[in-house]
C-alpha cells in the first residue's frame, strides 16, 4: 500500500500546526488566512460519495462470495469427518492436505483482495486531494490568500475564513464522480 498520500497529509497538518502561532500573529499584519475542512470535502463531495458507494457495494458482494466459499469449505470439512472411518489413512491424509490448501488459498485471496481495495481507495482519495489542492491554489491566486489551513489544524476561526463550501462546489463541478478499480474476484 502506498503511504505517500497519508504522509503528505500528515506533513501538511504538522506544518500547518507548527505555523499556526506565526500565522495568527501575521494575520494581524495583513496576511490573508483561510481554512478548509478536508474531511468534509471527502465526505460530502460527489466523488467522495461515489467512492463510498462503490466501496459499500464491493463489501457486500465480496462478503457474499467469501461467505459462500467458507460454507463450501465447512461442507468439505464435514465430508472429511464422515470419510475418516471409511477411507484409508493415505486417502484421508491427501484429502486433508487438499482441504488445508483450499483454506490457505481462500485466506490468500481475501488478503490480496483487501490490499488491492486499499490501494484503489488510497489512489481515489489522492485524486480527490489533488483536485482540492488545485482548486485551493486557484482560489489562493484569485483572492490573494497567503495561507490555507486545514480545519484539523486550528481550534476556532471566523466562518468568513472558511473556503470549504467554495471548494466543494468547484470540486463537484470538476470531479463529479470517480470510479474505483475493484473486482470481487470470482
Amino acid at each position: 500500500m502506498d503511504c505517500a498520500p497519508r504522509i503528505r497529509t500528515l506533513l501538511f497538518v504538522i506544518f500547518a500546526a507548527l505555523c499556526l502561532p506565526t500565522t495568527a500573529s501575521l494575520a494581524q499584519d495583513g496576511t490573508a488566512v483561510a481554512v478548509v475542512d478536508v474531511q468534509r470535502l471527502l465526505r460530502e463531495s460527489l466523488a467522495g460519495q461515489a467512492i463510498e458507494n462503490q466501496m459499500q457495494q464491493f463489501r457486500v458482494s465480496f462478503g457474499e462470495q467469501i461467505a459462500q466459499k467458507e460454507a463450501d469449505l465447512r461442507e468439505q470439512e464435514r465430508l472429511l469427518a464422515e470419510q475418516a472411518a471409511v477411507v484409508s489413512p493415505e486417502v484421508l491424509a491427501e484429502s486433508r492436505r487438499q482441504f488445508e490448501e483450499d483454506v490457505v488459498a481462500l485466506q490468500r485471496e481475501v488478503r490480496e483482495q483487501q490490499l488491492g481495495v486499499e490501494q484503489s481507495y488510497a489512489e481515489a482519495i489522492d485524486t480527490i486531494r489533488q483536485s482540492v489542492l488545485a482548486i485551493l491554489q486557484s482560489l489562493v491566486e484569485e483572492r490573494g490568500i497567503d495561507v490555507v489551513l486545514p480545519r484539523s489544524g486550528y481550534l476556532v476561526a471566523s466562518r468568513d475564513l472558511d473556503l470549504t463550501d467554495d471548494v466543494l462546489s468547484e470540486l463537484n463541478a470538476t470531479l463529479p464522480t470517480l470510479s474505483l478499480s475493484l473486482s470481487s474476484g470470482g
